[in-house]
């Protein structure tokens, strides 16, 4: 028997329910779409077939009040997806077809039917395989994308989300992350670098790429597959947050429907969304005052963009995904709103929630995003959060002040408490603050004028609990002097008035310092100190 022979007779067997023999001859077609020959070749006339099967599938379901059903029925039709979710594996013409023959409608009516509160461990398989289907038959295609994410617009996406299947959810993430990158891109219609850069600065009144997130059931499913994300560490959640980031009104419609621990990991994913925009930005050159790797950052303290830099080769080293500018200014706010928060759980002495935590994330990723100033250079036009910046790492500094508490520098790694929101807080402040004043007379002389410079000064000595913040504050400086003769006096002006507090991490490892005159002398250890 070929195939068409073996497909007829499975309508047949469709029509007369026998689903047991309907399953079998899905499993064949199922193992055959496998191979990229068979599938590529599957043909108009086999999609018909299945098509018309699905019909008898969802007639004889329709047909039925009570949920569950016959298990022999759940089975047939988990397989007629497992079978229709590889013939759309990365082939165009069956993605075709399954949406010219009504599958993707049938599959529609299917899904609302049993996505139900009844559900038992068989439909959820079915469930999961429609989904799977969906998915593949969305990928790289822009009229598939459009038409699922139109029929799934209601009630359905989120019913997915929480049946309380964690596979399922996160295969409803996929198929969502998939149908919203279809959006995007027909939206954005491949957009040059300078289109997107003339959005980031101007803001322009149109919206770009067009705004869903307007609508109320839109804005509630895609809240609970955040929530879904964040609980259980979905990837394909993490794609879809991604995604989201690209849409400018992301973190202003959605951020209070979160919880603080779902809010820190929606930053989280855009921290390391900014990192891969950085990577791209940096290959084979290096950027200014924008760095992001800690370890880096004393080896660019002289680097400039280089003059052969043109818009269009960074556009080709830019991210498919990016962060929309207003989501970065969203979080400017809540620093400002709430960064007291920070000092209060170590001035009270008190037990502290996720919100310092979700404040020092938000520090973090503002301090990777003003480092790309050829992307988010209008960040620096944002004075209050510089003030805000400064007035916080000022505050630190008069606690350290008043003893032993999470904010004062720790010479040994055994004094370090990770988990404390503090750790490495001084340090990302003072990247923020380096990156604000880069090339920017104006922030440049705010500096000054609140202070600045001897408080960044006074923050230079080596403190375990800020890794690197030597270096920062380096760069800081070097950012705080260039082409500012203002800036310039301010550290002509200072005087020696001792050495820092790094003498007895020195005698430890056997080195001794001390002033003679106007200068530090520095004495190498002696010979087998520390073997």
């Amino acid at each position: 028997m070929n195939f068409e022979e073996f497909a007829d007779a499975m309508v047949v067997e469709a029509r007369n329910q026998s689903w047991k023999e309907v399953k079998d001859s899905l499993s064949h077609f199922t193992n055959e779409f496998k191979s990229d020959d068979f599938r590529n070749n599957a043909g108009p006339r086999l999609f018909g077939h299945l098509a018309n099967t699905l019909s008898s599938l969802k007639n004889k379901l329709m047909s039925e009040e009570d949920i569950p059903i016959e298990v022999e029925f759940t089975d047939c039709l988990a397989e007629y997806y497992r079978c229709l979710r590889n013939a759309c594996a990365s082939c165009h013409d069956n993605q075709e077809l399954a949406r010219s023959t009504l599958i993707l409608m049938n599959t529609r009516d299917i899904v609302q039917k049993l996505n139900t509160e009844n559900r038992d461990e068989t439909i959820v398989c079915v469930l999961q395989c429609a989904v799977q289907f969906l998915g593949n038959t969305c990928v790289r295609n822009s009229f598939n994308q459009s038409t699922v994410w139109d029929m799934f617009l209601s009630d359905d996406y989120r019913n997915l989300l929480m049946s309380g299947d964690v596979p399922l959810a996160d295969y409803t993430c996929m198929l969502l992350h998939t149908c919203i990158r279809g959006l995007l891109v027909q939206g954005s219609a491949h957009p040059t670098y300078q289109q997107k850069q003339q959005h980031l600065s101007q803001r322009d009144t149109e919206d770009y790429p067009h705004d869903i997130l307007q609508d109320p059931g839109v804005q509630e499913y895609l809240t609970e597959a955040i929530r879904q994300s964040a609980a259980n560490e979905f990837e394909w959640g993490v794609y879809l947050i991604e995604d989201l980031c690209q849409f400018e009104t992301f973190l202003s419609v959605l951020y209070d429907k979160l919880t603080d621990k779902e809010r820190i990991f929606v930053v989280e994913v855009l921290i390391n969304l900014l990192k891969q925009m950085s990577d791209c930005l940096t290959h084979d050159r290096k950027i200014g005052a924008g760095v992001t790797n800690s370890d880096n950052c004393a080896a660019v303290a002289e680097s400039k963009m280089t003059v052969d830099d043109t818009p269009e080769e960074i556009a080709s080293s830019m991210p498919n995904r990016y962060v929309g500018i207003d989501n970065l200014r969203f979080l400017s706010e809540e620093i400002q709103s709430k960064c007291l928060q920070v000092i209060r759980v170590v001035v009270m002495n008190c037990e502290y929630s996720l919100t310092p935590w979700l404040i020092v994330k938000n520090i973090e990723a503002l301090g990777i995003a003003t480092s790309l100033h050829t992307i988010y250079g209008a960040l620096q036009e944002d004075t209050d959060l510089l003030m805000t910046s400064l007035d916080l790492l000022n505050g630190i500094h008069d606690i350290n002040k008043g003893g032993e508490n999470h904010f004062v520098g720790a010479e040994k790694p055994k004094e370090i408490d990770p988990s404390h929101p503090s750790f490495c807080l001084k340090r990302d402040l003072v990247r923020l603050i380096a990156n604000m004043v880069y090339h920017h007379p104006v922030n440049q002389d705010r500096v000054r004028e609140m202070d600045g410079i001897p408080l960044l000064l006074d923050l230079s000595g080596v403190d375990d609990r800020n890794p690197f913040i030597t270096q920062w504050v380096v760069l800081a400086i070097r950012n705080l002097l260039e082409g500012n003769d203002e800036n310039k006096a301010i550290v002509n002006e200072m005087q020696m008035e001792g050495m820092a507090n790094n003498v007895s991490l020195l005698k430890e490892y056997g080195i001794s310092a001390e002033l003679q005159g106007n200068k530090i002398i520095v004495k190498p250890p002696k010979p087998g100190h520390g073997t």
